[in-house]
Formats: C-alpha cells, structure tokens, sequence
C-alpha cells in the first residue's frame, strides 16, 4: 500500500523515529510527508529577560532533535519547517 500524504509526530524517540522510517517505506514517489513535532514557547517566558533567547532555542531544539538520531543517508526528505503560533 502506498499513500500521498502521510503525518507522523516525532520527538526524537527510537519508536517514532521507526514511525518516520515506516512512513518513508509507505510513500509514492511525488508523496508528501509531515512529521509534526511539539514545542512549548510558552516554556520560554521563565527564562526572564532571556525568553526571546530561549524561545529560539526551543524553535531550534524543536527543528533538529528529533532527527538527531537518525543516520547519514537515512533520510533522504528536504524538510520544511514552520513555527504554528
């Protein structure tokens, strides 16, 4: 079975790396994928007079930790990143 759209959370797990992985096994050629990850800027505000600071590094932990642990060569996706308010 192959699939046009597919959406999968990820956080950096080892099962939800395997859901990408699966997700990425799943798809047609011209499919599009969306792995969706969580961040709470809203964290941000204990931070103080850092909270700008630390909102951009909760953006930036949010776009690259969860594909941290995945290999070289792996994943082969141009990703797209948005920050939803």
């Amino acid at each position: 079975m192959v699939f046009d759209r597919i959406v999968c959370g990820i956080d950096g797990s080892r099962e939800s790396l395997e859901g990408l992985r699966q997700a990425i096994a799943l798809r047609a050629p011209e499919s599009r994928i969306v792995a969706l990850t969580v961040c709470e800027l809203s964290l941000a505000s204990h931070a103080g007079f850092q909270a700008a600071r630390a909102a951009a590094q909760l953006v930036e932990d949010a776009r690259v930790r969860p594909f941290a642990r995945l290999t070289a060569g792996e994943v082969s996706l141009e990703p797209t990143v948005q920050v939803l308010p």
